[in-house]
């Protein structure tokens, strides 16, 4: 169930809330193609907060449609009637926040309780289908799920075994901006780094755990420095890359954190 307690959880969404009209005003004209509801729904991770059980919202209810055509409805050039907008729904998105608690912060079905780390048993890659992706979401909320070596290291070759028992993986990929974060990289082997399969462009960004991870903090809040670098710089600050290496090599660098 949950991990922090509803007051906690309330006050990180007010810090995501508070950010995403910066974020409209920021990239409104960096992105013309998009309308604001546009640039709301397809480049943030909005889904994500107001996320209905273990999944961010994947079609939009009604109440949301209606803010984002209120959203499109607006001169995206005033910035007052944006901030305003959002002012006056912020009632309204708190109160869908709060009874989407607790359920809102367990994690994919295909993690173990406890887990940080799964396998992708739904989607093969054609191009390499004896590659195992791996998924990560931070199972020890409020702490970090890098923070403990033996936790981490535990996990990835717990989940090593489990994919190779469901299938005859030779390889392990991940496609996500951890893959720009030392502190990830530590746990995996040389190869990792070299077999570099994709590197998306830093202003190229989706509304996908791989790429805006990296606006969350460990507490589940807004990471205000990542934030602000967005922002500021109109691109993310970690590149979301896909890196891979052979199975047994991961296996081995994983034990020595054992």
């Amino acid at each position: 169930m949950a991990c922090i307690p509803l007051e906690k959880h309330l006050a990180n969404f007010a810090e995501f809330y508070a950010f995403y009209p910066r974020f409209l005003i920021a990239f409104r004209d960096r992105l013309p193609q998009l309308s604001l509801g546009e640039l709301l729904w397809q480049k943030s991770n909005f889904f994500v907060i107001l996320k209905e059980g273990s999944w961010g919202l994947q079609t939009i209810p009604p109440y949301l449609q209606k803010f984002l055509d209120a959203l499109d409805a607006l001169d995206r050039r005033d910035d007052a009637a944006i901030n305003a907008l959002f002012e006056e729904n912020r009632q309204m998105f708190q109160e869908v926040v709060a009874a989407n608690y607790p359920a809102s912060l367990v994690l994919k079905d295909c993690y173990r309780r406890g887990d940080s780390i799964c396998f992708d048993r739904n989607s093969v890659n054609l191009d390499h289908p004896d590659w195992c992706r791996l998924h990560l979401e931070n199972g020890r909320q409020p702490e970090s799920f890098l923070h403990d070596k033996f936790y981490f290291a535990a996990n990835l070759l717990r989940v090593i075994d489990e994919a190779t028992a469901f299938a005859p993986f030779r390889e392990i990929a991940v496609f996500s901006w951890l893959n720009s974060y030392e502190g990830f990289l530590q746990f995996f082997p040389d190869e990792w780094r070299r077999n570099v399969a994709e590197i998306a462009d830093e202003r190229d960004f989706h509304r996908d755990g791989g790429f805006l991870g990296q606006l969350v903090n460990r507490e589940g809040g807004l990471n205000r420095a990542n934030a602000e670098f967005l922002l500021q710089n109109g691109r993310l600050k970690f590149a979301t890359k896909c890196c891979h290496a052979p199975i047994e090599a991961v296996r081995d660098h994983a034990r020595k954190f054992l």
